[in-house]
């Protein structure tokens, strides 16, 4: 499980290679679409918070580099019972992934900021025209724990942190404070 988490997490290092690759190939008008950029093993079952950490990583690394590479948009693979949401005759609920897209779905509409001290894709802050920061940060170290220090802060408006418990197929993350 620690050889395929750590596999998976090289993913979005791996495809920004593959984007910068095909920007430099294009005219300079070009604009591209990242597509079907999920995990292809979790079609057909539930996915776990292993591909919620994937999607996370994915999205901070799309939110870097769109413009850089020239790529307005992403698309997603089949979200519906195959990716971020499972819909049950019932009710419907989020997976890891969906929650993933529902976290960092509070950056829409920012503008980037730089945030200094981390490495790759792990934090993404952004500021809207209201000046709200919205920060998401990731720990991908697969056993331990990590401290983010924040220098000025104003009013804290919504804290979350989601915490895998497990990266078992159907896990998704829990809530804590």
């Amino acid at each position: 499980m620690e050889r395929c988490y750590n596999e998976m997490i090289r993913m979005p290092i791996h495809n920004l290679g593959i984007l910068r690759r095909l920007h430099d190939m294009l005219p300079e008008k070009t604009f591209i679409s990242y597509d079907e950029w999920n995990l292809w093993k979790t079609w057909c079952r539930n996915p776990s918070s292993m591909e919620g950490i994937f999607t996370a990583q994915m999205l901070h690394m799309f939110m870097h580099e769109s413009e850089k590479q020239r790529m307005p948009m992403a698309c997603y693979f089949e979200p519906v019972n195959e990716g971020a949401m499972q819909v049950h005759p019932d009710h419907t609920e989020l997976t890891a992934t969906g929650q993933a897209f529902a976290l960092l779905s509070r950056h829409a509409g920012g503008k980037l900021c730089t945030v200094d001290g981390v490495e790759d894709f792990e934090v993404v802050a952004t500021i809207d025209d209201h000046h709200v920061l919205t920060l998401t940060m990731l720990n991908l170290n697969w056993q331990e724990e990590t401290t983010y220090s924040l220098n000025k802060c104003g009013t804290i408006l919504e804290n979350k942190v989601l915490q895998a418990e497990n990266l078992l197929p159907g896990t998704p993350f829990t809530e804590n404070p």
